[in-house]
């Protein structure tokens, strides 16, 4: 052989017999005795949960049996589970670009190591297990990144973990989660904790309420195009815009309206659409609200009322940035004596309990 591949031919051997030799549970529990006897608890911890993903990536889906699964995830509950993360206290809601009025708070509980190690000797913030990582709900469009940042000890032994998020840019309605960083890089453990150990997979992620609350002084103009049971357009104006109007009023929205792009809406060509919102427009309206609203289906019960179900895609667009900044599916179903009355009813229902309150939180 030319000794001047042996190098390659070293690792491709390497990765061959790694491949063909995926980690064992003997060698799971080898290991993770092994950080129980020698690291504090949380570092015990973060080294268990890398273990058994490792474990789990490397063992092909469906080739472990549940015995096998039920094993490794009660072991490594024994480790992770000596770490907990529970709510302490939250601040109100805010709105969109005002930043939050306190920080969420959560308390890390760490339980005593037999071995001696104090739980704060656990190297750098950088790759220290207790290091946390808040988690943003998603909005309609967007998906903020997570953030890590690192508690502080406080008395007992235990670590507050307290999160200011960065000033929020658009409304949302949703759960804030601080949980460990470990676990987070960690999602089929997660997973396996999940469905064999829950009472340990719930105490890793504390969950608080987060509510932004969407801009209600910028321009904003509404669109929405009405088609009926034939899946014929509705003429304008709009009955369902004419009601999401009155409701984002009420709600306190100022500087609003509604514009009609019926033929661009029935086109389905957004392109289109946004250039003819900005055409007519002329820079004055940043938020331009779209969407159809359509009748589903029209029957008849047995007490002889129409049941009607509408069905609302609706969409915000940001005319200053050029950028698509909402999505949503809304649906909603009422019945009354005639046809009318059904639909009717069902538009008050779609526009008052679900786009309205979708636009003030979210969209």
């Amino acid at each position: 052989m030319n000794l001047r591949y042996l190098p390659v031919f070293l690792v491709l051997t390497a990765v061959f017999i790694h491949e063909a030799n995926p980690m064992s549970l003997s060698e799971f529990f080898k290991t993770v005795d092994k950080a129980e006897k020698e690291e504090s608890v949380p570092m015990a911890a973060k080294i268990t949960a890398e273990v058994c993903e490792r474990f789990l990536t490397e063992n092909d889906e469906g080739s472990l049996s549940e015995k096998s699964l039920k094993k490794a995830a009660s072991r490594a509950a024994e480790i992770i589970g000596r770490l907990s993360v529970s709510p302490v206290s939250s601040p109100e809601e805010t709105k969109t670009g005002t930043e939050f009025p306190a920080p969420f708070v959560a308390e890390i509980s760490v339980k005593e190591s037999e071995n001696g190690i104090p739980a704060g000797d656990n190297g750098t913030d950088g790759d220290s297990p207790l290091s946390c990582t808040a988690i943003f709900p998603r909005t309609n469009y967007t998906e903020a990144e997570p953030v890590n940042f690192m508690p502080e000890a406080i008395p007992g032994g235990n670590f507050s973990a307290s999160f200011t998020p960065p000033v929020p840019a658009q409304g949302v309605t949703g759960e804030l989660k601080i949980t460990f960083t470990f676990m987070n890089k960690a999602a089929r453990t997660l997973k396996l904790l999940s469905q064999y150990e829950k009472d340990t997979a719930g105490k890793l992620t504390a969950v608080f309420p987060y509510r932004v609350m969407s801009a209600k002084n910028i321009s904003t103009v509404i669109s929405v195009l009405d088609i009926d049971k034939n899946g014929k357009p509705v003429a304008s104006p709009s009955p369902s815009g004419t009601e999401l109007l009155r409701q984002i009023i009420r709600c306190g929205f100022k500087s609003t309206g509604t514009a009609d792009f019926s033929s661009q809406l029935a086109s389905d060509n957004e392109q289109e659409l946004y250039k003819a919102a900005e055409s007519l427009f002329q820079g004055t309206v940043k938020r331009f609200v779209y969407g159809t609203v359509e009748v589903k289906s029209i029957t008849e019960n047995p007490e002889g009322d129409i049941h009607v179900i509408l069905h609302a895609k609706i969409n915000t667009y940001d005319l200053f940035l050029k950028e698509k900044t909402g999505a949503g599916n809304f649906q909603a179903e009422s019945s009354g004596k005639t046809e009318a009355e059904a639909i009717k009813k069902a538009r008050e229902i779609l526009c008052t309990e679900l786009i309205a309150p979708a636009l003030e939180y979210g969209m």
